[in-house]
């Protein structure tokens, strides 16, 4: 399932249930930076993703303007 989170409007997050009961959610930049994160929680797991996503976004953002 596709979600798309207000505040990171540059990524895309797909939730899956990969195996019974595990899910992942990959978070995947415009530019194609990517986060993975699996385990048994879904909505912990989307919390997780985009805190991480958030920290590459600023990162990304720090990077361009070196």
């Amino acid at each position: 399932m596709k979600k798309a989170l207000d505040h990171l409007p540059s990524w895309t997050f797909d939730l899956d249930e990969v195996s019974a009961g595990v899910y992942q959610v990959v978070a995947t930049h415009v530019a194609g930076c990517r986060v993975e994160v699996k385990g048994t929680d879904p909505d912990d797991l989307l919390e997780r993703a985009a805190d991480d996503a958030e920290k590459m976004e600023a990162d990304l953002k720090r990077r361009k303007k070196l």
